[in-house]
């Protein structure tokens, strides 16, 4: 962990679809955060996040570069 970051844990459950996060834009990436998700849970289990982006959700699969 660096200097200024924090940890919290939070309790997921299958079927929870929505949690929102306050992240700085350019230091955490949506492949950083879906691998640390699924580190967390265990595997796999989350394959797609996406983001309000421009009037419209946007997906990033697990895995992809854009």
């Amino acid at each position: 962990m660096q200097a200024g970051e924090a940890t919290q844990s939070i309790a997921l459950a299958a079927g929870d679809s929505f949690i929102g996060l306050a992240v700085d834009k350019g230091s955490y990436t949506a492949e950083q955060f879906l691998t640390d998700l699924n580190t967390g849970l265990g595997g796999d289990k989350v394959t797609t996040i996406t983001k309000w982006y421009g009037g419209g959700w946007v997906p990033h699969p697990l895995g992809s570069e854009a």
